[in-house]
């Protein structure tokens, strides 16, 4: 779930790897005084320690770049755990006003215009807040498709009206 959140394109993606690539050629430069790229690279062939922690960063900034979605999902499953309506039943209303959702611990009210955007995602309406928080619509807690349908539709129309 949280992928869908946070998936960035390919490009993007890309683009994060030369800057990190940069980051490291500019701090090594700054580091060494070798700003060569080409003497660079023969300086930490040379060095097989050097080489070998070269490796590792390259190897955490590809992780990071292309795979940081499944951090993000990493994170919030450890960080999910200790917030105070984790296992609660929650009560998702949606009305003209927002968005409301209410258990024992909590009651929140999102109005339209805190909603960035919608994604109806297979058995799930995902209404995202921001980048990592989103209120989640499943397919079981309607009584039918049509139902389903219906509320994806509404939250559309409020969406485009508000936001």
């Amino acid at each position: 779930m949280t992928r869908v959140l946070t998936k960035r394109s390919l490009a993007r993606n890309s683009l994060a790897f030369v800057l990190w690539l940069f980051s490291l050629w500019y701090l090594i430069g700054l580091l060494t005084d070798i700003v060569n790229p080409k003497l660079m690279a023969t300086f930490l062939y040379a060095s097989s320690f050097y080489f070998w922690i070269f490796l590792a960063i390259i190897a955490v900034s590809i992780l990071l770049s292309f795979f940081n979605h499944w951090l993000a999902a990493g994170i919030s499953f450890f960080y999910f755990r200790q917030i105070a309506s984790a296992g609660a039943t929650l009560t998702l209303t949606m009305s003209e006003g927002g968005v409301e959702s209410q258990s024992e611990v909590a009651k929140v009210k999102f109005p339209w215009r805190a909603v960035k955007r919608i994604i109806h995602e297979g058995n799930y309406l995902i209404m995202a807040i921001s980048r990592r928080e989103a209120i989640i619509f499943p397919r079981r807690g309607f009584n039918t498709d049509s139902e389903f349908e219906a509320a994806y539709q509404f939250a559309a129309d409020r969406l485009s009206a508000y936001g």
